[in-house]
C-alpha cells in the first residue's frame, strides 16, 4: 500500500540506525536534507533499502572517508543521494 510520508524523516531514521554500526566511527555518516520531502510509497520498505545502501557504503568507503546522504526537492521532484 502506497501512503504519503516525509522521506526526510525516513532517511533520518535510517541514518540514525546506521550510525550505530561500529564502522560509522571510522567513516562518519553526514546528513544534509531539505525538509519536508513529501513522497508516496512504503516507508518501511524504503527505510530497509536505505539501511542496506548505507551498510554497503560503510563497507566500501576508503580509509578515513565519510558517507554523505543528501536530499532535496524542486517543484516536481524529490531526490535523495
Amino acid at each position: 500500500v502506497l501512503v504519503p510520508f516525509d522521506l526526510a524523516l525516513v532517511a533520518n531514521d535510517a541514518v540514525s540506525l546506521a550510525r550505530l554500526d561500529p564502522r560509522a566511527r571510522e567513516h562518519p555518516i553526514r546528513l544534509a536534507l531539505e525538509a519536508p520531502l513529501p513522497v508516496k510509497g512504503d516507508p518501511d520498505a524504503l527505510k530497509e533499502a536505505l539501511l542496506n545502501l548505507l551498510f554497503n557504503a560503510l563497507a566500501a568507503v576508503a580509509g578515513g572517508g565519510a558517507v554523505d546522504v543528501r536530499g532535496g526537492r524542486d517543484e516536481e521532484t524529490v531526490w535523495l543521494e
